[in-house]
């Protein structure tokens, strides 16, 4: 909303001109709301890859018992075969150490195996853990991007003066925020003189009144 007329005089710090904060205060509201659910996703993260890692600790626990199991096998099935040449051993009780030896080794794989699936699903979960934590940091910057327009809705006169002309008008609540200037005039009020805020600068630079501007002082 334009609070002052042209022509009109304002004070240094009146107030000029004043966006309508509903749209962006309902933004700024999803945005808490986002990171919010994206905090807790990243909690969730947490405790799945501490989960996995236990996983791993627990599937290696098991790979030690299962290499002690095979070699306890191995070395009955070597008496097995010592005993077996002195005639001392059954060749059924030889086939069944042998047996057990063949066991004991797809056990083992199986164990590995279960070890590397483990170690898949820490990694699978360190990067649900850092999607999560890049969610929050997009919300955050969501956040700060909102604000800063909230604070810049009100446009405050810096000096006593006449309030002369309107230039442009610009929307940040729309996506995309909506940027109309009469270049033309904004040109005319540089060459005169006029010292823009920063803010201002920057809306006149993605316009394109900076450019030519600057391309009209070149040609003279």
């Amino acid at each position: 909303d334009i609070l002052v007329r042209e022509g009109d005089f304002v004070a240094a710090g009146q107030p000029l001109a004043r966006m309508q904060l509903e749209t962006l205060e309902a933004q700024r509201d999803e945005a808490f709301a986002m990171r919010e659910q994206a905090e807790h996703s990243v909690t969730a993260a947490q405790a799945q890859v501490a989960l996995r890692e236990a996983d791993v600790v627990a599937a290696q626990a098991l790979v030690g018992q299962r290499e002690s199991e095979l070699d306890a096998a191995q070395r009955r099935l070597k008496r097995s075969q010592t005993l077996s040449q002195e005639g001392a051993a059954s060749i059924q009780e030889l086939d069944d150490d042998r047996a057990r030896v063949r066991g004991a080794q797809a056990t083992l794989e199986a164990s590995k195996a279960q070890t590397a699936a483990a170690s898949a699903a820490v990694e699978a979960a360190k990067a649900q853990l850092v999607g999560a934590r890049s969610s929050v940091s997009a919300a955050t910057a969501s956040i700060n991007r909102i604000e800063a327009d909230i604070r810049d809705s009100e446009l405050r006169s810096p000096r006593d003066g006449r309030f002369i002309e309107i230039l442009g008008h610009y929307d940040p609540r729309q996506d995309p925020s909506v940027l109309t200037v009469d270049n033309d005039k904004a040109v005319k009020w540089l060459a005169d003189g006029a010292q823009p805020t920063e803010r201002v600068a920057k809306l006149l630079q993605i316009c394109g009144a900076i450019e030519q501007f600057e391309a009209a002082k070149a040609s003279k």
